[in-house]
Formats: structure tokens, sequence, C-alpha cells
């Protein structure tokens, strides 16, 4: 927690967002994988462009997803008829819930529970995750996989 709490500070309010962002992601991101491990082949870089763009990240998401409030989209997800693949790490540190509810509200979707996942599935499982991805798009359940219909 100290760690996390001082690259933060380094991140928000440091001589070096980029420096702290780098660190503070190194440390917190490692509770989104069933095996932290497995962070290292993600592709892209949170930290990147300009010292105040890095800087300035977490106060762009928090307006965000505080301009957004709490919408409530299931009764316009009803009616969405597009076949829709739901997947969720079965490790994730999001609740399961979350996805139920999506499944619950998309009239012709399904969901993948990706077993040994996190939040990340697709770099963790991405065998599986990317066959089962074309096999929906192709009309076909993957056998052998995890899923609640």
């Amino acid at each position: 927690r100290a760690r996390v709490a001082a690259a933060n500070q380094l991140w928000t309010s440091g001589a070096d967002p980029i420096a702290g962002c780098r660190e503070y992601w190194s440390i917190f991101q490692n509770g989104y994988f069933a095996n932290p491990r497995q962070h290292k082949p993600m592709k892209g870089e949170w930290c990147v462009g300009p010292a105040a763009g890095v800087r300035a990240f977490t106060r762009v998401n928090r307006w965000t997803f505080a301009s957004i409030g709490r919408w409530d989209w299931s009764a316009e997800a009803k009616a969405l008829l597009t076949p829709t693949l739901i997947i969720h790490g079965a490790q994730d540190p999001l609740p399961l819930a979350g996805s139920r509810e999506w499944l619950a509200a998309l009239p012709q979707s399904r969901l993948l529970i990706v077993k040994d996942a996190g939040h990340y599935p697709f770099v963790e499982q991405s065998a599986l995750v990317m066959s089962a991805i074309g096999a929906f798009a192709r009309g076909v359940w993957p056998s052998g996989a995890v899923a609640a219909p």
C-alpha cells in the first residue's frame, strides 16, 4: 500500500508523472491477473504521452465516470438483437454479477467464463479467448468452454 501511495503521489503531483504512473501500474495491475507474471506480454503502455497528459489521466477518468452518473442501460440493452459475447475471467476482481447482469439484459448474449484468468483473459488465456470469439462469430459455441447461457 505504501508503494502504491508513493507511486500515485509521484504520478499525480510529483516531479516525474510518467515514472510514477509506470510504478503505480507495475504494482496495481498485478491484482487484475490470475497469474501476475502474465502481464508482461501485454501490448501497449498506460503511461505514454506528455507529462501533463499522463498526470491528468486520473482526474479525466474520474470526471468521465462522474459525468455518466448511475445510468441503468438495461432497458435499452433489451432492445439490442445483436449476438453478444460477454467474456469474464473467473479470477477477475470485478464481480461476476456485473457480467451476469449484462447476460440478463442482452437477449442474444452468451457469457464465457474463462478459467485461470483475471481481468485480462485475452492475455492470460489468449488461445481459448480467440478461439471462442471465432466460434461465436461463426455461430458455434466452442467445446470445452466454460459458459453460462
